[in-house]
Parts: structure tokens; sequence; C-alpha cells
């Protein structure tokens, strides 16, 4: 042992006090500036990962307007094109409300300084003016398909942000649940429920709810229990965390409520809505007290 000491004794012995001690305190601080600059490291990537995750989130809520309003646009465009009066009003309001959103994202994304050229709604907003009222097709079927696309695509731009500003890589599993909700799971049920309202408000303008349409309806209804299960099993993971639980699970247990309630009344409705020629459906609407279940008239 002291063979191996030797070197290091003769080499102390030959230093000075000052320079034995100047050794010593180097000794100590290359490994502290070793861990120092590990810390510094990972602190930076975290602070710029929360940076780019709230500049995220920041265009999410100026993109869900968007497919929020351009479903209820959509809808009425369903009821208008199929004869519902009193729509036109309703439906100008929403284009004004919709070309507004489209001008905040752009601004957004212009001073967030997101140079993605993927990002931008360029393509959508050109899709978007063809869907007007005085520029869509009048075709009910047609001018609801393509809405659909439509915003199938700017729910595809909602995830791009997600994707691309690594929002969901949350630095927790709660976090994580969380924004997968908001950029995943709620844009999911919201756009199923958004068509099954649309199918039907179609149905109930022009009073005749079809086989095709009970079909489309009764598809549209998986998927929206489908995607309101999947949200469901993500709050089991948010309310983990007492204080989520405490602040989203009294507004989550009435919404499950509403929804199953929903469900039940829409399987029940499209069970009644026909067979026996007697029409007790609520999807089936009483228009003038003249409606008509699959073609046949009722009264």
């Amino acid at each position: 042992m002291n063979s191996l000491l030797n070197p290091a004794i003769l080499l102390a012995n030959c230093l000075s006090f000052t320079q034995k001690f100047s050794l010593l305190f180097l000794l100590f601080l290359v490994p502290l500036l070793l861990v120092l600059g590990q810390l510094y490291g990972d602190a930076t990537v975290t602070i710029v990962h929360n940076e780019q995750a709230n500049r995220g989130q920041q265009l999410i809520l100026a993109l869900k307007p968007i497919a929020i309003n351009m479903a209820k646009h959509r809808g009425n465009s369903s009821q208008h094109l199929n004869g519902a009066e009193g729509k036109t009003a309703v439906i100008e309001r929403l284009e004004g409300e919709l070309d507004d959103a489209f001008k905040r994202y752009a601004r957004t994304l212009q001073q967030l300084r997101f140079n993605t050229p993927k990002l931008g709604l360029a393509n959508i907003e050109g899709q978007w003016k063809r869907l007007i009222l005085s520029n869509a097709s009048s075709d009910p079927k047609v001018n609801f398909q393509a809405h659909s696309e439509l915003i199938a695509q700017v729910l595809g731009r909602l995830r791009d942000v997600a994707n691309e500003t690594e929002v969901v890589l949350a630095s927790s599993i709660v976090d994580f649940y969380l924004m997968d909700a908001v950029a995943f799971s709620i844009p999911r049920l919201q756009e199923a429920l958004g068509q099954l309202r649309g199918k039907a408000a179609g149905a109930i303008a022009d009073t005749e709810l079809s086989l095709s349409e009970q079909v489309a309806i009764s598809a549209l209804l998986s998927r929206a229990k489908e995607a309101s299960n999947l949200l469901q099993e993500g709050q089991q993971q948010l309310f983990l965390d007492e204080n989520l639980r405490a602040l989203l699970k009294p507004e989550a247990d009435d919404f499950s409520q509403l929804m199953g309630n929903f469900i039940t009344l829409i399987e029940r409705d499209l069970q009644q809505g026909g067979g026996d020629g007697q029409c007790r459906s609520v999807i089936c609407v009483r228009h003038r007290g003249n409606y008509t279940v699959g073609g046949t008239q009722q009264r």
C-alpha cells in the first residue's frame, strides 16, 4: 500500500503549502463542476421542453375554436339544406367567427415564432372558403361529407401541433393523460358527437329518418361510445392526482351520466324507429303532425 502512495507523497513533499491547498481544491472542484454541469444541462432541457409545450398549448387553444365552430357550421348547414328555416343568420354568424378564428391562429403562430410549414392553416382555410353558405354544395350529403373531411384535417393539425411541440411528453403520468385528453381524447369524442348531431339535425329538418340514416347514426353512435370509453380510461389515471380529482371529478361524473343517458336514448330510439310502422322514436320527429320512417308517410 505504501508503495502505491510513495509517488504521491514524494510529489506532495515537493509542493509548498499553498500549492498543496490549491491541488486539493482542484481535486474537489473538478467533480463538483461535472455534477453541476450535468444538473445545468438537465435543467436547460426541462426548461426548453416546458417552453415548447407551453407554446404548443397556446396553439391548441387557438385551434380548438376552429374545430368547434366548424362542427356547429356543419350541423346548421345540414338543417338549412334539409329545409329548416331561420338558419341563415346563425350560419353567417358562425362563418364570421370562423374567419376571426383563422386570423387569431395565424397571429398566434407568428407571435410564437413557429417556422414549421405543416402547422399553418392556409390550405385548410382555402378549403373552408368553399364551404361557406354562398359557395357550398346544396346537396346535404355532399355538404356534410365535405365538412367532416375538413374537420378531420383540423383535428389532424391539432395532433401535428401536439407532436411537434411534444406537449404529451410530460414529466408525470398525470400530466401525460391531461394533455392526451386535451389534444386527442376530447377532440375525438367531440367530433363523433358532432357528426351524430349533424346527422340527427338533418333527419329533424327533413322530417324523415331513412334506413340509411339509421345505419349512419348507429355507426356514429358506436364511434362516440368508443371515444367516450377511451376518455374515461384516461380520466381514471388523471384522478390519481388528488387535486385534479377534487377539481374535475364532479364535472366528469355529470358528463358520464349525461353521456350514458344520451346513448341509452339514441339506442332506444333507433330500436323504436321502425319495424312495426309505428314511429315512437324521439329521432322520428313530428313536424306539423307529419313524419316519415324509411320513406313511409306517418301521421
